[in-house]
């Protein structure tokens, strides 16, 4: 990911100053945008590990179908953000969003299905 700081400032026109005083670095600012891209699947998902009225086999379904995003749906940033995520000097990114607790609370809604 070739992306500078001062790329990120001159796109959204702000200042070093603004930037820095939300986030550490370019790595923070996509933690942070793969924190909020997650947060609505994950009510969506919590929702439907609660939802007494679905079956097992129902909750599956909807399941994948909340995970799964068909071709038509995906758009620029869906795919910008996925390949900066790929990346490897990224990885490391997943992991610490995994374990931040998502993790354990995926699993856990997992276990509901």
């Amino acid at each position: 990911m070739n992306t500078t700081t001062q790329d990120i400032i001159d796109k959204v026109k702000i200042s070093r100053g603004l930037l820095y005083y939300h986030f550490k670095n370019k790595e923070d600012i996509l933690y942070c945008i793969i924190n909020r891209y997650s947060e609505p699947l994950l009510k969506q998902l919590e929702s439907l590990a609660y939802d007494a009225a679905k079956s097992a086999p129902e909750k599956i379904k909807v399941f994948v179908s909340l995970t799964l995003v068909p071709d038509k749906d995906i758009t620029v940033e869906n795919s910008v953000l996925q390949e900066a995520v790929n990346l490897e000097e990224n990885r490391y990114m997943l992991d610490r969003f995994y374990h931040s607790g998502w993790d354990i609370h995926i699993i856990g809604l997992l276990k509901r299905l």
